[in-house]
């Protein structure tokens, strides 16, 4: 008898189970309002493990960090109550339906559609996205969320109130502003933690743009190709001239030009935009042989002193974050096919190095 008792026991609690979740033995739900209704109070009760099972959150099979019992238990403002309407069948798909749940979240009605469908085991519903935290992706190592530490991207996550907490970054050239209170509701997206450059990174950005810059300004006029294989100065400011030579030639920045710099979603390739040109001045004497004076069988030559400005930019082909620092690389040839007026890059700037 007492062997009875135990056995009967077993299966009254095996019973109370399967009422609570809405499924039988742990297998699908036979409808779409049963297995929506065992999926909303999961939500109310903070049951992201069993919420998940029933109404993925993403299609392609990945765990999702957030969508755990840890972390959605210690969210506040969780959706408090919900109404399961009828399912719709779709007239076109035998055996497809979509059911809308109204719910309330942040004292606030909210409705939300679900599509499932029959299975013969019950039926199956397409994954459906609540909205998502930023976990700052590569550049961030880890960080916590509700206290439980986890890493990603875009973070997918239930309904509720989270905090994002112990942000770690992947280096020094990379810095994390964190929203502390992240809201995801539906179809809210973007809150948690924004990656940009650091202070030391743009730092070290604009030295190696200056001394790129200042390698093309102290090559002699012989090796500037080599030294700057993007050196171009406009028609305007390119002293060459039939029967006239120029000596003397020197150039100097006036005025530096100015960037500005982003990095971008993958946390690696940088984005470094012209913001204002600098200021080349190229002085130099004009040595000009005129025409000749029959009279006395000679060429008039003079000699002047002239200066003419253009304005300077640097053409910049890619940049990134490599774990040694940044890696910018140049235009070995800006020019596009044989016309000197098409460059690489867009800029007001005349004059490129």
């Amino acid at each position: 008898m007492k062997l009875k008792s135990i056995i009967g026991a077993a299966v009254a609690t095996a019973a109370i189970t399967a009422t609570l979740t809405g499924c039988s033995a742990g297998g699908p739900p036979k409808s779409a309002e049963e297995g929506l209704k065992s999926y909303f109070q999961a939500l109310v009760d903070g049951h992201a493990d069993d919420a998940v099972k029933i109404v993925p959150l993403n299609d392609d099979g990945d765990a999702e960090p957030l969508a755990t019992d840890a972390v959605l238990g210690k969210a506040t403002d969780r959706i408090t109550d919900f109404t399961v309407g009828t399912p719709v069948p779709d007239s076109s798909d035998p055996g497809k339906a979509t059911t809308t749940v109204s719910y309330t979240l942040g004292g606030e009605r909210g409705t939300k559609e679900f599509t499932s469908y029959k299975t013969k085991d019950g039926v199956k519903f397409e994954d459906e996205s609540w909205g998502s935290i930023s976990g700052g992706g590569t550049s961030v190592t880890s960080l916590k969320v509700n206290g439980v530490k986890v890493k990603g991207d875009t973070l997918h996550a239930f309904p509720g109130t989270y905090t994002v907490s112990d942000v770690n970054v992947a280096s020094k050239y990379v810095k994390a502003k964190v929203d502390k209170t992240v809201e995801v509701s539906k179809g809210s997206l973007g809150g948690g933690v924004h990656i940009g450059l650091s202070a030391a990174a743009e730092s070290e950005i604009n030295r190696q743009l200056k001394a790129h810059l200042d390698t093309c300004l102290s090559a002699s006029p012989d090796t500037r190709a080599l030294s700057c294989p993007n050196w171009h100065i406009a028609s305007s400011a390119n002293p060459t001239a039939e029967e006239t030579t120029y000596t003397g030639i020197k150039y100097a920045l006036t005025q530096e030009p100015t960037y500005t710099l982003g990095l971008n979603s993958d946390g690696k390739t940088l984005d470094i935009m012209g913001d204002g040109p600098g200021t080349l001045v190229v002085s130099y004497t004009k040595h000009e042989i005129g025409q000749t004076i029959f009279d006395y069988g000679q060429k008039v030559v003079t000699d002047e002193q002239e200066e003419i400005s253009a304005s300077l930019a640097i053409a910049v082909k890619s940049a990134k974050l490599t774990k040694d620092g940044v890696k910018i690389t140049y235009y070995e040839d800006k020019r596009l096919g044989g016309d000197d007026d098409e460059y690489v890059g867009e800029t007001d700037a005349d004059t490129w190095a």
